[in-house]
């Protein structure tokens, strides 16, 4: 800094308002990038709080199936079906969905599915269940039949199921 307003000071240049026009530039391009990260994460804890309310009316409407109050008792994945899991926009907001069922004793929707549907794979497996012809996740076991597909699909030599 001072070998540049040496180098200033001997070409001429009049070196307090050239520090000054130095120092004004650099403020405003803090201040352009302060209002730039400010407005990106305004929209991010914007979109957090959509994804905390698309998981929470996912978790309440599932429980709801589970405890009968939309006409009859659901297994746990029936219900995580039903409470259109498959809408949610990651993989991660069904697995948090899938550790309050647990935890709030609800039951486990992929339990002894691990080797058929890995938890990375989850939200492409109820994606995949919505659209797939034959496929009815909402009654049933039929899930179980859809888990034995979908490892098929991904290509898993696994022994079937008990049926």
């Amino acid at each position: 800094m001072f070998l540049l307003l040496g180098t200033a000071a001997s070409l001429g240049f009049d070196v307090p308002k050239t520090v000054t026009a130095v120092a004004v530039l650099f403020a405003a391009v803090a201040l352009a990038a302060f209002l730039a990260w400010r407005d990106e994460h305004r929209e991010n804890e914007s979109l957090l709080a959509d994804r905390r309310t698309a998981t929470d009316e996912c978790f309440d409407r599932a429980i709801a199936f589970m405890k009968g109050s939309n006409g009859g008792r659901w297994l746990p994945m029936n219900a995580l079906y039903m409470a259109r899991a498959h809408e949610l926009p990651s993989n991660d907001q069904v697995n948090k969905v899938c550790s309050r069922l647990v935890e709030s004793n609800h039951g486990k929707p992929f339990e002894g599915l691990d080797m058929r549907i890995l938890p990375t794979e989850r939200l492409d497996f109820l994606r995949w269940a919505h659209t797939a012809s034959g496929v009815d996740l909402a009654t049933g076991a039929d899930y179980l039949r859809a888990a034995e597909s979908w490892s098929e699909l991904r290509g898993r030599k696994l022994p079937p199921l008990p049926a």
